[in-house]
């Protein structure tokens, strides 16, 4: 259980990590930015976002049950 709990964390950090950075794109398209730092911070939101999503697929598939 002690390991669930520091995956658990583990995958917070990540998702706020992303989050955040969803939120600087958002916020620097509302500003009118420009295109070069708006596909930048695209690409920045984009790889957290990967990042988190296969970081949990790989460590909490175990705890998950199948239904087929």
């Amino acid at each position: 259980m002690h390991n669930y709990l520091r995956l658990r964390q583990e995958a917070e950090l990540l998702k706020q990590q992303a989050l955040e950075a969803i939120k600087r794109r958002d916020d620097a398209k509302a500003e009118g930015r420009p295109a070069a730092e708006m596909e930048r911070l695209k690409q920045e939101a984009d790889t957290l976002m990967r990042d988190f999503t296969k970081f949990v697929i790989k460590n909490f598939e175990k705890y998950c049950v199948s239904i087929h």
